[in-house]
């Protein structure tokens, strides 16, 4: 069973989304989990890579693109970002950056969507809400940060 948990920055003073994905990942990673994070296009791919390497002094994160690792080892790199299809050897985490629900979803045992102050992000946010629980038949869950 997939389960899914929203995470609503509560405004927009607060730490950009791009910094909560890193830190969400950085937890996933610390608490043994294997992580994808899958962005919306080669751009935000790479922002967010270079980010993962700056976002917090002392919170290194292994982590690898897939523009530069087609097959990234999940033991070298718990962490991966792309904009497609995640690598086979992925089901643990994914961290979607998607407009709408990835096709692959169902394959993680958990879903992690993190969301922006921003009222089309979370117009967005309550589309994807509602696809989740018609998906898995159960209330994804929700947290303000």
């Amino acid at each position: 069973m997939t389960e899914v948990v929203f995470y609503h920055l509560k405004s927009p003073q607060q730490i950009g989304k791009l910094q909560l994905v890193c830190q969400l990942a950085g937890t996933a990673f610390r608490k043994g989990h294997k992580v994808y994070v899958s962005t919306e296009d080669a751009e935000q791919c790479a922002v967010l890579n270079k980010l993962m390497w700056t976002f917090a002094p002392n919170a290194f994160i292994p982590h690898a693109s897939l523009m530069d690792l087609r097959d990234p080892d999940p033991d070298k790199y718990p962490v991966v970002i792309g904009f497609g299809e995640p690598p086979e050897k992925f089901s643990d985490v994914l961290i979607s950056l998607k407009q709408e629900v990835p096709a692959y979803a169902s394959r993680f045992k958990r879903v992690v969507e993190p969301v922006g102050s921003e009222p089309v992000d979370i117009e967005q946010a309550k589309t994807r809400f509602q696809h989740y629980e018609s998906l898995f038949d159960t209330e994804p869950k929700t947290h303000f940060i």
